[in-house]
């Protein structure tokens, strides 16, 4: 590998990252299919199929685009998936929770991508038969290098059906398809081919089928190993597979990237993530604002050194401090510090102010509680069943989904142990579209307006990017 593709994967997200991996073109299928006796019938012509061979012909079609950028398929997949995620800010797209229907209506959502291809198809192979007599055998190819909506089996699945349901003159299916899956280090690369006969005459032609898997597999394999020695040209890559997003009424889908088989121990924070940011955060998170809170007799101290506090007595700057806590939400929380007066004093001492006022009180309590919230995020720790934990702290639990950070799921806890293998929860957030890190945050400041200092973590890593 050259130093500059290794800087490429150094600094590479899985989203920037590049995939060292030839793409097959039909200049390669053509090598392929001259190798076994086929031939090209015409170049460039949309009525006949593409190849030729002893006694079938053949016609090639490529699957290069996602399926699931189409308005009205997103709103199928959100109508069917909805349900089984309800209330949830992230919809995963995992069809293993469906049932038998709504895998089967999961296969219809896309069966006009692959339909399109097979009316042409029969078209076209039914021109090529009548311009070759000698022919009596039709096969349609799909090579997949951009169709990543469905696993390769449900594809082969789908494709199968809508030959079989669609037309009665294709007398076999090949379904082939080559990828890559990257971490910004790792680059993995895998292929697949399947061929299914339709018919009598399609198990027939099954040994020059063969040979076409065989030549096919030989190439990739000379790709496989251009890439490893820095061959390949990256205006001519295959993109790795990625996260299939898309946003609807609110609520986020998301299917994860197929996961890497490579060991992950080289990465000891897991593999790298698309950062989550403000912007594309779940929630708009304003900064708390912050309350001195005063005992009565700090209270009395400061009065009696002519500090301007609002109320006549302390009770009523009590009243007036619970009105604007009662206003505090989840995302926009007031919180009332307490503070050390001596502190407060030495700090007023050492900013060079001669008489101390409420203006540096409150800030004062801001530096407080800024202090408070770096304390419980330096020494939070992981949750972990059998570890001894506080007797209560925060916790928060966050749901990793794909490549992006913006696409987790967190929920925010007040625990109690009681005794018992889990804490009792009381709920503060609770589905919630922000990354671990920002929860984390959220649950800090919560931890400091309760007067607690212990939090505590932990990540479902169910639909992680392992």
């Amino acid at each position: 590998m050259n130093s500059g593709r290794f800087r490429n994967l150094l600094d590479a997200s899985p989203y920037s990252y590049t995939c060292p991996v030839e793409k097959l073109t039909e200049a390669d299928f053509d090598n392929i299919f001259e190798k076994i006796g086929g031939v090209r019938i015409a170049e460039g012509d949309d009525h006949t199929a593409d190849y030729k061979f002893d006694n079938f012909v053949l016609e090639l079609k490529f699957l290069e685009k996602e399926g699931t950028h189409s308005d009205v398929r997103q709103n199928k997949l959100a109508n069917l998936f909805r349900p089984t995620q309800p209330g949830r800010p992230v919809v995963v797209l995992d069809d293993k929770l469906l049932d038998d229907q709504g895998k089967h209506t999961f296969q219809e959502i896309y069966k006009g991508t692959i339909y399109g291809h097979i009316r042409k198809a029969k078209k076209q192979l039914k021109e090529s038969r009548l311009e070759h007599p000698e022919t009596n055998c039709s096969i349609l190819y799909f090579h997949n290098i951009g169709f990543a909506s469905m696993n390769k089996d449900d594809l082969f699945e789908l494709i199968k059906k809508r030959v079989r349901n669609d037309t009665s003159t294709i007398d076999g299916v090949v379904v082939s398809g080559s990828y890559t899956i990257s971490d910004g280090f790792n680059v993995e690369a895998f292929m697949n081919f399947n061929y299914e006969p339709i018919s009598a005459i399609g198990k027939e032609v099954k040994p020059t089928i063969n040979k076409i898997h065989s030549e096919l597999f030989s190439m990739q394999m000379m790709n496989f190993t251009a890439a490893m020695k820095g061959m390949v040209q990256p205006t001519i890559e295959v993109e790795p597979l990625t996260d299939i997003v898309f946003d609807l009424d609110g609520v986020r889908y998301v299917r994860p990237a197929p996961l890497l088989s490579s060991d992950v121990s080289m990465f000891p924070g897991g593999r790298s993530r698309i950062t989550a940011t403000p912007d594309t955060s779940g929630i708009e998170f304003r900064r708390p604002r912050i309350l001195p809170k005063l005992t009565r007799e700090q209270w009395t101290e400061l009065v009696q050194e002519k500090v301007t506090l609002e109320g006549e007595t302390f009770d009523e700057w009590t009243a007036i401090q619970i009105s604007r806590l009662e206003r505090s939400e989840p995302f926009s929380q007031i919180v009332a510090v307490p503070l050390d007066l001596n502190k407060f004093k030495l700090w007023c001492k050492g900013e060079g102010h001669s008489a101390i006022c409420y203006e540096q009180l409150s800030r004062f309590s801001v530096i407080t509680f800024n202090e408070a919230v770096d304390s419980v995020l330096l020494n939070m720790q992981e949750f972990t069943p059998n570890r001894k934990r506080p007797q209560s702290y925060l916790l928060v639990c966050t749901e990793l989904i794909g490549q992006d950070e913006s696409n987790d799921i967190s929920h925010v806890f007040v625990a109690n142990e009681e005794g018992e293998e889990l804490p009792t929860l009381a709920e503060i957030v609770t589905d919630i579209r922000v990354c671990k890190n920002e929860a984390l945050v959220i649950a800090a400041i919560n931890a400091v307006a309760l007067g607690l200092d212990s939090l505590l973590w932990y990540e479902n890593k169910y639909y992680a990017w392992m």
